[in-house]
């Protein structure tokens, strides 16, 4: 049974459902104002809806207009807010097709669901230590705080790491201890070298070399080939007995001896010997400021200003090619002072 008020177009198969809606404010305004247009003649007596529209497409008729319902009794005692209803083939079958096609739709959506539940495959967390196998994340997270294999594996990892530690340890303070009596060693040699050399001459001090025995002609000569001028300049002033005041004992050792003060001092080796090179350039660069630019021709002195420039301006590969030069230098000379 179908119950319908027309002029709200509310339709439902449900009879207590329909008084509710006459008893809406809604439904009470639309009556009134039917009631008061008067275009349709309404029974007083009833507040009820007393005809229906029904639209089929393609209706070749027209029939989709208020049409009246002749189902009505006439002679009904009912309460003033009630309804007269009527049933309709045609309405009827349109709910039963709307009805089946949403029934289809539903399995359409349903089957659609399924498939996509079937190709969606949850993921599969896996645990790295043991066969332990879960798609919850919750899970898998709470078995990997209690894994007794993990714990196990973390153990066995400490103690490889202390074990390392241990080895390394040991070996850093051999070696350190080899390096130790390596020193004392050639302290002892330097000591008896030392007595040699002051029963003899006195060493000057690094850094105060005695330089009468370099002449104004020799740096001018010097002057001329201003790239090699330093390692020459160092190798003279150290030839003299009382000039040998820096010793490297060796080339991969990463300091040299120097004398002063009447005992030798161990010092880093690249900054001894760059203070080493910057000295005796100090020296060859006053004697050009006050005499070479006199004695130089016009070719010598635009040499000399190349080099001055890059050497001033920390040149690298100047640097490290007078340091190198300078070191061969320290090297070659005797050992014996």
């Amino acid at each position: 049974m179908i119950y319908e008020c027309l002029k709200c177009k509310y339709l439902t198969e449900n009879k207590t459902k329909f008084r509710r809606h006459l008893n809406t404010k809604k439904h009470r305004r639309f009556y009134e104002t039917l009631k008061e247009n008067e275009t349709i003649p309404i029974d007083k007596e009833f507040n009820s809806a007393q005809f229906y529209s029904f639209s089929e497409q393609n209706d070749p008729k027209g029939q989709n207009s208020a049409q009246f319902c002749s189902l009505f009794p006439k002679n009904i005692q009912k309460s003033p807010i009630s309804a007269q209803f009527c049933s309709i083939n045609k309405i009827n079958n349109s709910i039963n097709e709307n009805e089946n096609e949403n029934e289809n739709e539903n399995e359409n959506e349903n089957e659609n669901i399924n498939i996509n539940k079937n190709e969606i495959s949850p993921e599969i967390l896996t645990c790295d230590y043991c066969d332990y196998q879960t798609i919850r994340s919750g899970n898998f997270r709470r078995h990997i705080n209690t894994c007794k294999n993990r714990k196990n594996e973390e153990v066995k990892y400490r103690l490889l790491y202390e074990k390392e530690k241990k080895r390394l340890i040991e070996q850093h303070e051999k070696e350190k201890q080899m390096l130790y009596n390596q020193i004392d060693k050639l302290l002892e040699k330097v000591g008896h070298t030392t007595n040699h050399i002051q029963n003899n001459i006195i060493l000057n001090n690094f850094g105060k070399e005695d330089l009468s025995h370099i002449t104004n002609t020799f740096k001018t000569q010097l002057l001329k080939g201003p790239y090699g001028m330093i390692p020459k300049m160092i190798e003279a002033v150290h030839t003299k007995p009382e000039n040998k005041n820096i010793l490297l004992p060796n080339k991969k050792e990463p300091y040299v001896k120097v004398f002063e003060n009447a005992e030798w001092k161990l010092r880093d080796r690249k900054e001894t010997v760059k203070d080493l090179v910057d000295a005796n350039y100090n020296r060859l660069d006053e004697f050009y400021e006050k005499d070479g630019i006199i004695i130089l021709n016009s070719t010598q002195k635009n040499r000399y200003k190349c080099f001055q420039n890059k050497y001033d301006n920390y040149d690298q590969d100047i640097l490290e090619r007078l340091i190198k030069d300078s070191e061969l230098v320290l090297l070659n000379q005797p050992k014996k002072n």
